[in-house]
């Protein structure tokens, strides 16, 4: 018992410790209500206005969906998603521009794969600001 307290209290240090040295990273997450979109085919474009091109240029944009037939959130991209409602597999993709988050369905042979617009129910996009980027050039390791 007294194991488990100091592990405890270890590992509650340590991350405090990793977060304040860290240092202050903002973070916003937009939980979108795709559910009435009536217009899903092959492709969503969500509307996002904060996904500026200077967020989509530097910073990290992770994002996730939900089925109403599954209990689990995907993230995107996703590989093959089994069923999820249709009667074939299919996968997900996305594409980012100014003020859209873009949704790509693709069959397993990467054609375009249309899906109901009653499946979807939310979109999850996490932006994670970055503090500090490096740009290197790499040469031969390609």
């Amino acid at each position: 018992m007294k194991t488990n307290r100091k592990r405890m209290i270890l590992g509650a240090f340590l991350v405090s410790l990793l977060l304040s040295s860290c240092g202050k990273t903002e973070v916003r997450t937009f939980i979108l209500n795709v559910s009435e979109e009536t217009e899903v085919d092959v492709s969503i474009g969500i509307p996002i206005p904060e996904l500026t091109q200077e967020v989509i240029d530097n910073d990290l944009v992770v994002g996730y969906v939900k089925f109403f037939s599954d209990p689990n959130l995907y993230a995107i991209p996703r590989g093959t998603i089994p069923a999820s409602g249709h009667a074939e597999a299919f996968s997900i993709s996305a594409s980012l521009r100014p003020g859209h988050y873009d949704l790509l369905f693709r069959d397993s042979d990467g054609n375009d794969f249309s899906i109901y617009s009653d499946q979807l129910e939310l979109l999850k996009v996490v932006i994670i600001e970055a503090t500090d980027i490096t740009t290197r050039t790499v040469t031969g390791n390609l």
